[in-house]
């Protein structure tokens, strides 16, 4: 479900709901009525969403078709490493996300310059 994937992608990107809700300009509750499946954003929410949370609007709405293939390959490699190679992954994995949190806060500069103008 939408919300379920809003929580995720916002944790993962270490934000607190009341963070994301003052970049959209709305009160907590309501950005918290997304993720508890209340309410549903508009498009123009979602498009939002997408760029604070640094994804694809086809991601927060499940529409991306290759990601549980993609998903169940790499869980397929990872079965076939040594507990070596599995840390050398992890770490690898570690940058990936610092890099996706990186992005995600210029997307939110970039969200903020561009209302202001």
């Amino acid at each position: 479900m939408l919300g379920e994937r809003l929580r995720t992608i916002r944790k993962s990107n270490n934000l607190t709901q009341k963070y994301v809700a003052e970049i959209l300009q709305m009160p907590r509750s309501t950005y918290n009525s997304y993720e508890q499946g209340v309410a549903d954003p508009n498009v123009d929410t979602l498009i939002k969403l997408a760029k604070i949370l640094n994804v694809s609007v086809d991601t927060l709405v499940g529409n991306e078709t290759t990601y549980s293939k993609e998903k169940r390959e790499l869980l397929e490699i990872i079965n076939k490493l040594s507990d070596i190679e599995c840390r050398k992954l992890y770490n690898y994995a570690e940058g990936i996300i610092m890099n996706r949190q990186v992005e995600t806060r210029k997307n939110i500069l970039k969200l903020h310059l561009e209302e202001e103008n």
